[in-house]
C-alpha cells in the first residue's frame, strides 16, 4: 500500500453534512496529511479508532480509517471501514482494492479475487488496472507460495581511470634503493555477472547461495585482465520490525593466468525499524587475506559498525540519506608497517526523482594508524594514512529490467609517507540487465 492511495483517500472526504451527529470533530485533514507524508500510519489509526462510533458509515472517516488500519496490520478492522466505503461508494476502484488486500492478508482468497474481478470487469483507468494485475499476482503467490527462487543479473560497464594502479602522486626517491614509478590513466571495461538461488522456508527465514564473477581490463600499456570468482551463502531471519542475515564467502582472484589473492568472509548484518522512516543498522566482518605476490599483506581483517538510516520527504520526493561509522583492525604478523588499527565514517543520500530515476552521492573518509606491537624488531609503525572517498551517479530504468548507471569517483589519500600518497578520478557508465525470476 503506497502513501499515494492514502492521499487519495484524502482527496475522497464529503462535506461535512454526511456527517452524523457527534459530540467530537473529524481531525483536519491537514495534520492527516502530514502524519501520511511522515508514514506515520500508527499515530493515524490510534487518533481515529475512537471516533468509529460516532463518523461509521462516512466516507471520509472510513477511508482514512480503513487505510491507517490496513497498514498498521488491523485486517480486521480494515475490512469493516471499507466494505462500509465501497457499500456507499461502488465506483471507489481504489477502495475495493484496498479492501481486497485486507481480505487477502486474513487469508479470505476467494473474497480477494471477487474484488479483483470486480475492477476489472468496471474497466477503471490504466492505473488501477495495473495495481489489480500486481494484487492478483500476490494473491496467486500467496494461494500457491513459490519456496524456491533465482535471480541474477548482468552489468557491463566502460570508462575513464586516471590512476589504474593507484600510483604515488609524488616522486619517490632512495626508498630501498632508486625507484620509478609512473601515474598512469587507461580506459577500461568491465563485466560483472551474479545468481543467486534462494530457498524461503517461512515468511521468517530464507537461504540463498550463489556465485558472483566480476572482470575488469584496463587498456593500458601494462594492459592485464583481472577475474575474481565469489562463492557465497547465507541466512537471513526477518520479523516486522527487524532483519538478520549471517554471510560467508570465498573469493579468489587472478590477474591475467596468474593467481593473485584469496578472501574467506562471514559477515553479519542487522537492521532496526524505529519508525516508518527511521532505521538502526549494525554490521561485522571478519575476513582473511592471503596474496601470492605480496604476502607481507596476508593478514585477519576485522570490522565493526553501526549505523542510521533516514527517509525524508524533499517535495514529494524521497529522499533516504545513511550515515555509517566503522573500526576497522588487522592482524598482519609479516608488516613492515605493523597491524593497521581504522577509524572510518561514510554519508551516502539517495534521492528518487521518480520510480526508476534515482540520483545518488557518497563521501566517505578513513584514517589509518599502525601497531607494531607483537612484530619483529624491524617493523616500523610510523605510518599515517587519510583517504577520502567521494562519489555522485545515478541509476535510470531504460525498460523493465534494463537500466543505465553513470557514476564519478575521486579518491585521494594523505600520508606521512610520500609513496602511499596518490589521486584517483574514475568515469564509468554500466548498462545493468537483472533476468527474469524463476520461481518454484
Amino acid at each position: 500500500m503506497s502513501i499515494q492511495v492514502f492521499f487519495v483517500a484524502l482527496l475522497v472526504i464529503l462535506p461535512a453534512t454526511t456527517m452524523s451527529q457527534t459530540t467530537q470533530p473529524l481531525p483536519q485533514i491537514d495534520s492527516l496529511r502530514q502524519l501520511a507524508e511522515q508514514q506515520d500510519f500508527q499515530q493515524v489509526y490510534d487518533l481515529l479508532e475512537p471516533l468509529e462510533y460516532e463518523f461509521a458509515g462516512n466516507p471520509a472517516y472510513d477511508s482514512i480509517f480503513g487505510i491507517a488500519a490496513l497498514r498498521t496490520g488491523n485486517h480486521g478492522r480494515a475490512t469493516w471501514a471499507l466494505e462500509r466505503l465501497v457499500l456507499l461508494e461502488p465506483e471507489n476502484h481504489r477502495g475495493k482494492l484496498s479492501l481486497a488486500r485486507a481480505y487477502m492478508e486474513l487469508k479470505r482468497y476467494s473474497r480477494t479475487q471477487a474484488l479483483i474481478n470486480e475492477v476489472r470487469l468496471a474497466e477503471p483507468p490504466p492505473r488501477i488496472m495495473q495495481a489489480a494485475d500486481r494484487l492478483e499476482l500476490e494473491l496467486e503467490e500467496r494461494r500457491n507460495p513459490k519456496l524456491w527462487s533465482l535471480t541474477g543479473h548482468i552489468q557491463i560497464g566502460a570508462g575513464y581511470d586516471s590512476n589504474v594502479g593507484s600510483a604515488p602522486g609524488t616522486f619517490i626517491h632512495e626508498v630501498a634503493g632508486p625507484i620509478t614509478v609512473d601515474k598512469e590513466s587507461s580506459l577500461f571495461s568491465e563485466l560483472d555477472l551474479r545468481q543467486r538461488l534462494q530457498y524461503s522456508s517461512t515468511d521468517e527465514w530464507r537461504f540463498f547461495g550463489g556465485y558472483r564473477l566480476r572482470e575488469n581490463r584496463p587498456y593500458s600499456a601494462s594492459e592485464y585482465l583481472r577475474h575474481r570468482v565469489t562463492i557465497e551463502g547465507g541466512a537471513v531471519r526477518s520479523a516486522d520490525l527487524w532483519r538478520l542475515s549471517l554471510e560467508p564467502s570465498v573469493t579468489k582472484s587472478w590477474k591475467d593466468t596468474d593467481e593473485e589473492s584469496r578472501e574467506a568472509r562471514v559477515a553479519l548484518n542487522g537492521r532496526y525499524r524505529l519508525n516508518p522512516q527511521l532505521f538502526l543498522m549494525g554490521f561485522a566482518t571478519v575476513s582473511r587475506l592471503s596474496y601470492d605476490q605480496n604476502s607481507e599483506n596476508n593478514g585477519d581483517f576485522h570490522v565493526a559498525g553501526a549505523g542510521l538510516a533516514k527517509i525524508i520527504d524533499v517535495t514529494g520526493k524521497p529522499l533516504t540519506m545513511t550515515a555509517t561509522a566503522y573500526y576497522l583492525t588487522s592482524d598482519q604478523p609479516d608488516s613492515p608497517a605493523g597491524d593497521m588499527r581504522s577509524l572510518g565514517t561514510d554519508v551516502t543520500l539517495s534521492l528518487q526523482l521518480r520510480p526508476g530515476f534515482n540520483l545518488n552521492a557518497r563521501l566517505g573518509r578513513i584514517g589509518r594508524d599502525y601497531s607494531c606491537r607483537s612484530h619483529p624488531a624491524g617493523c616500523n609503525s610510523e605510518r599515517e594514512d587519510t583517504q577520502w572517498r567521494s562519489s555522485v551517479g545515478g541509476s535510470y530504468q531504460l525498460q523493465d529490467r534494463l537500466r543505465i548507471e553513470p557514476q564519478i569517483s575521486h579518491t585521494w589519500q594523505e600520508s606521512n609517507m610520500d609513496q602511499n600518497e596518490y589521486e584517483r578520478t574514475v568515469f564509468k557508465v554500466s548498462v545493468r540487465y537483472d533476468f527474469a525470476t524463476w520461481r518454484r
